[in-house]
């Protein structure tokens, strides 16, 4: 898909104002992320068109690479397994950047591992990785994606294409501990139940 075509397919999604909070950690992200240049950046998916208009001009090159269409693919026929991550076939220490949103919620910590690792290898030194995770207790009927307003805001946005994904609510430290060479720099849990991490690779890894 061209990336005319996602911005046509998503940029008219409806979204649901109940959702919204200020996504500090995201802005905390892209300012970390400019501090370097080039700053490739690379962004896992759902896609929005307005994500893209807004997050794109502040990177040297916006990758956009949706996990989720391969993840439900491979999902047809059981787990993911390794051959799914092949898709991300870049090469090593490439991104400065790569934006996970929310999609180790839908992972058994095997296969988070597995996403993990690869994550840890595309990163350059010091590179950042944003995720957000709905805390335990959120609502289970939230599946869907957030859309990045121009006040930094977060807003909800139910895609029906992700109901029938499974979701593993887990501590937040359940989902840190899979990454072995990531350093938490920032957290932040608000009132609605989303949680927003910001990693942070080690110099030495």
């Amino acid at each position: 898909m061209t990336l005319v075509q996602y911005k046509e397919a998503f940029s008219t999604e409806k979204t649901v104002t109940i959702e919204t909070h200020t996504s500090n950690g995201l802005r905390f992200f892209l300012e970390k992320c400019r501090e370097e240049s080039p700053n490739y950046v690379l962004d896992a998916g759902p896609i929005f068109g307005s994500n893209i208009e807004r997050i794109a001009p502040q990177t040297s090159r916006f990758y956009i690479h949706d996990l989720f269409l391969g993840f439900r693919e491979k999902q047809k026929n059981g787990r993911p397994g390794d051959s799914f991550w092949e898709l991300l076939d870049y090469p090593p220490n490439c991104f400065r950047g790569i934006l996970l949103w929310h999609l180790l919620d839908h992972f058994e910590i095997p296969d988070g591992e597995i996403l993990a690792q690869v994550c840890e290898k595309l990163l350059s030194a010091n590179g950042l990785i944003f995720m957000t995770t709905l805390d335990v207790g959120a609502s289970e009927s939230q599946k869907g994606g957030y859309v990045l307003g121009s006040d930094d805001s977060l807003r909800f946005c139910p895609l029906a294409s992700h109901q029938a994904l499974p979701r593993h609510q887990r501590p937040i430290r359940g989902l840190i501990d899979i990454f072995h060479h990531m350093t938490t720099t920032k957290s932040f849990l608000y009132r609605n139940g989303v949680r927003e991490v910001v990693m942070q690779k080690t110099s030495s890894s």
